[in-house]
């Protein structure tokens, strides 16, 4: 079960979408935030008719705002275990991932990857500020164009295989969320 809560930043620009206008902060836990996310609606996307997509277990988002214009029908892939994506910290990438992880109780494992630039605000922003707290997110920075090249960094270990090693860590543990194995450290 996800654990999604949500808090708007007194400065920060609400999202576009009609049922999120002008709605004070919350968190997941309050009942107007669970009713304005439920008015968030994503369309089911043609991709569904397509035999290929609806058996797809891994998935990759390459384009890296785009989860600040849709949520592209993620939790409708029933099948879907893992997703990495870019995160850049907004207000409208923030909701549509509470929405992903609520919706998709298979999902095992959801990779954040932030520019190194940019990943201490985005963890940051995450971590302390309450904003996604659900076991199955795991940060990554990255540096480079091709995120598989984190290989070389998890010695040798597959992006997914480190990342499931984390929330299975975390579980057996019961460490909070953002929290890393000894030797892993905030990938």
């Amino acid at each position: 079960m996800s654990q999604c809560m949500y808090q708007y930043p007194p400065d920060a620009r609400r999202s576009s979408h009609e049922g999120m206008k002008n709605h004070s902060p919350r968190t997941a836990s309050s009942p107007k935030f669970l009713d304005a996310l439920s008015q968030f609606r994503s369309p089911k996307p043609m991709l569904l008719d397509d035999t290929m997509f609806t058996q797809l277990t891994h998935l990759e988002v390459l384009s890296p705002r785009s989860l600040e214009v849709s949520s592209f029908g993620i939790e409708h892939l029933h099948r879907l275990t893992h997703v990495a994506c870019p995160f850049v910290g907004t207000t409208d990438s923030t909701v549509r991932l509470c929405h992903i992880l609520d919706k998709s109780p298979r999902l095992e494992v959801l990779v954040l990857l932030a520019r190194a630039y940019i990943f201490p605000q985005c963890n940051m922003s995450l971590e302390k500020g309450g904003m996604i707290r659900d076991m199955r997110v795991v940060m990554k920075s990255v540096t480079y164009r091709n995120w598989h090249k984190a290989v070389e960094e998890w010695e040798g270990e597959e992006t997914w295989e480190v990342a499931k090693r984390i929330v299975r860590w975390r579980r057996v543990t019961r460490a909070r969320p953002f929290d890393y194995p000894p030797g892993v450290g905030g990938m």
